[in-house]
């Protein structure tokens, strides 16, 4: 059957609505799809028992009863997909874009323990290790956005750059898509592969994505001469992390127009729009 990453706008509108899972697990079996999620909306949703308190401790468990709930199959994170994407390329093994047996289950009980508000050292070692990641890419950012303004003033052709499209094909024209796989992958791969991985974009679309992530925050630096919002690189993950699936749910209007943007031949359902409607007709 096929997949619909399940992003964790979701989840939350769910718990606001007082839903149970299966009414999304319902919905998403009769389009046809199997509900999944990844690796980083665990993260996600994990923070929310960083507050400490009885509140945040009920919301937490009220978010990871929903997902233990729901049972989604879960998908691998961005990182082991690009790696697995490479040695697609080097060695033509095949991408296993879902976790394996051993994973599932410790992914699984760790999701059942937030559920029953176990959030424990291990669980805070969890987040911390991701929150050092993502201050470490958001202090890469904020020098990128320095070159991005001095860019601006030097080149008025970039100041004319308005959209997305604009931006990937001032890139491609530049022939910068290989040097953006190397830079991503952190020069695990040679000019010449990235070149290879450039000329064949649907069958490496986690690299795909990846690559028009970080066109889509440069197209956000220049159109707006700012920074995006920290919350942005998390919302991307979510793109890799869909990238081997075949839809794509959210409640988030900017991460759905992020998702098209990056992913744009996988189908985008907006829960506000869709979803949601035929829930509540239920």
């Amino acid at each position: 059957m096929q997949r619909a990453y399940v992003e964790p706008s979701v989840i939350n509108r769910v718990a606001d609505l007082g839903f149970p899972a299966d009414s999304v697990r319902d919905f998403v079996a009769r389009h046809g799809f199997e509900p999944a999620t990844g690796l980083h909306s665990v993260y996600e949703l994990a923070r929310s028992f960083l507050g400490g308190d009885a509140v945040s401790t009920a919301r937490g468990r009220t978010l990871f009863i929903l997902l233990r709930d729901l049972d989604p199959i879960y998908q691998p994170g961005p990182d082991d997909l690009l790696q697995s994407e490479v040695q697609k390329l080097r060695w033509k093994v095949p991408v296993v874009s879902f976790l394996d047996p051993l994973k599932v289950a410790a992914t699984q009980n760790e999701v059942s323990r937030l559920a029953e508000g176990v959030f424990d050292t291990r669980a805070r070692r969890f987040i911390s290790a991701k929150e050092k990641e993502k201050e470490q890419a958001l202090n890469a950012e904020e020098n990128h956005v320095v070159l991005v303004r001095s860019f601006r003033k030097a080149d008025r052709s970039i100041r004319g750059l308005k959209t997305f499209d604009h931006v990937w094909r001032y890139f491609e024209s530049r022939g910068e898509i290989p040097l953006c796989i190397k830079e991503i992958l952190g020069g695990a791969v040679s000019l010449d592969e990235a070149k290879e991985l450039a000329a064949c974009p649907s069958s490496f679309p986690a690299i795909t994505a990846a690559v028009r992530a970080n066109a889509y925050l440069n197209f956000i630096m220049i159109s707006n001469a700012t920074r995006p919002g920290k919350d942005k690189l998390d919302d991307y993950k979510h793109c890799f992390e869909a990238s081997y699936c075949d839809a794509f749910i959210t409640a988030d209007r900017q991460q759905e127009t992020a998702m098209r943007a990056i992913c744009p031949k996988i189908p985008v359902f907006n829960w506000n729009n869709t979803l949601r409607t035929a829930v509540e007709a239920r």
